[in-house]
């Protein structure tokens, strides 16, 4: 589940991988440390399991827990329970959740208390950690009860002092002691001491690192009144995770520089804030010359300067504002002259394995040359299909003897391969040979990736092609299921 939630959305389809360009863990962080929010699966199953492994802990003489203690931890002692060799599917679970939860389950002193000081985890409100060089027996165990009064809520303090250092001896005497012949086991993470669920889950998630960032934007972020895709965007914006030229450059050397004014990297910053188009675009947008000028070198400082000059109000339509400028940077773009540039595109169905191609040439004034589309039939995966779709690009365009050709595909992972030779275990192996060798008798041929809106036209090609499992081939007349997309291009 945790795979399908993550390929959904980095992708927004539920047949593609998607570009991951952040761990999951981080998205999973919760909005105001700089996450999504989103629910790890894998997490949240171990802190449900953990439920029932407290209503064990509370409930021993239950059926279930008698039938469980006598055999796989015939001391009573749940926390004691080893590793099952033939344990039982249920089991092997209870025990999978005690291993990720142990640390935090703590017993806490009654009257002749039967601890044992140094294998158990106990305390008062947090674990007794001993830092001292005790000698320590495997067969007779040192228990609390042994540096206690005898019936009484009391430690003895000249037996504690004996034989503990000073510091655990002080954190031993203010552990209380509660008024009952029977330890008790308590959830440490929860102030109540009772387990449950929302408190195991926090718990679990505890361990991702916090964003090397300030916390303060992330709260911005998510209190803001705005659309949620606005929202979501300022999000990938802060995060550094949209797709630039500078992301690419970590896959591949090779990448192009921006594709609106064509001189400087691409990063974030430079697409939406000092491209000349999106400054224009600040600038028109009544955006303070403070935040367009601005020197600030990463996006995170950038929105920190926004959110510090704009009220709330203004903050979202800020937001809403580089969320156009961003939208329109990735908008189909005409090749340079003399240059025709080839969209392709896969649609990929997993329930039935089949699979299509899209295919669409355009000149540098975007007029159509030709296209095509087809079902490919069975297919491996959505990766192959990605591939299978370049490759039928490629193949389109030999006999035509067009010059300067520039191939385009949202698949991400298909352009870094192709363009980054090196060690590749993904189901594109068998593939990459084949196209490399298609492009060979091209003249000066470039594989480039693009974002889904720039390629929405083959997308639909594809999609159209996989729908009605029917095939076209056309020149410069428009398909009716494109006519949309392609009207769309020109006027934007």
């Amino acid at each position: 589940m945790n795979s399908a939630i993550r390929q959904y959305w980095w992708s927004g389809k539920s047949n593609k991988k998607g570009w991951h360009m952040l761990p999951w863990n981080l998205v999973c962080l919760p909005k105001t440390a700089g996450g999504m929010g989103f629910r790890d699966l894998s997490d949240f199953n171990i802190a449900l399991l953990g439920k029932q492994l407290w209503r064990l802990i509370c409930e021993l003489d239950s059926l279930l827990g008698q039938i469980y203690c006598s055999k796989y931890f015939p001391s009573g002692n749940i926390l004691d329970a080893t590793r099952p060799t033939r344990g039982s599917f249920a089991w092997q679970g209870l025990y999978t959740t005690l291993q990720q939860l142990y640390n935090d389950f703590l017993y806490r002193p009654g009257i002749n208390s039967n601890i044992r000081v140094h294998k158990d985890n106990w305390g008062g409100f947090s674990p007794i950690n001993l830092s001292g060089d005790y000698e320590i027996s495997e067969e007779v165990h040192v228990r609390c009860r042994d540096f206690m009064l005898r019936n009484q809520m009391t430690w003895d303090p000249s037996k504690v002092r004996s034989y503990f250092n000073l510091a655990d001896a002080y954190a031993i005497l203010h552990v209380p002691i509660i008024n009952d012949t029977q330890d008790s086991i308590l959830w440490s993470p929860n102030d109540s001491g009772i387990y449950s669920v929302r408190s195991g889950y926090l718990f679990l998630q505890r361990s991702p690192e916090p964003r090397n960032t300030p916390t303060q934007i992330w709260k911005v972020l998510a209190k803001i009144k705005a659309l949620l895709k606005v929202k979501t965007f300022g999000w990938r914006m802060a995060s550094e995770a949209l797709p630039v030229g500078s992301r690419l450059r970590a896959f591949s050397p090779n990448s192009e520089p921006c594709p609106i004014c064509g001189f400087s990297s691409e990063t974030t910053l430079h697409a939406l804030r000092d491209c000349p188009g999106a400054s224009e675009a600040l600038h028109l947008s009544g955006v303070p010359a403070a935040l367009y000028r601005s020197a600030a070198v990463n996006t995170i400082h950038w929105l920190e300067e926004a959110a510090h000059l704009l009220s709330a109000d203004h903050f979202g339509l800020f937001l809403t504002t580089i969320w156009n400028i961003w939208n329109r940077h990735n908008d189909w773009r005409p090749p340079p002259h003399d240059h025709l540039k080839i969209n392709v595109d896969g649609d990929f169905d997993p329930a039935t394995r089949t699979a299509a191609v899209g295919v669409m040439a355009r000149d540098a004034t975007g007029a159509i040359v030709g296209g095509l589309a087809y079902p490919l039939g069975s297919c491996l995966d959505a990766a192959t299909c990605e591939g299978l779709g370049l490759l039928a690009g490629i193949t389109f365009a030999q006999p035509q003897g067009w010059q300067q050709l520039l191939f385009e595909t949202d698949c991400a992972s298909l352009a870094n391969r192709l363009n980054n030779p090196g060690p590749n275990l993904s189901t594109l192996v068998p593939l990459l040979p084949q196209i490399r060798d298609s492009l060979l008798p091209l003249p000066f041929p470039t594989v480039s990736y693009v974002s889904r809106e720039a390629n929405s036209v083959a997308h639909a090609l594809a999609t159209h092609a996989l729908s009605t499992m029917s095939s076209m081939s056309f020149g410069s007349d428009i398909p009716s299921c494109i006519i949309h997309l392609v009207k769309g291009n020109f006027s934007n």
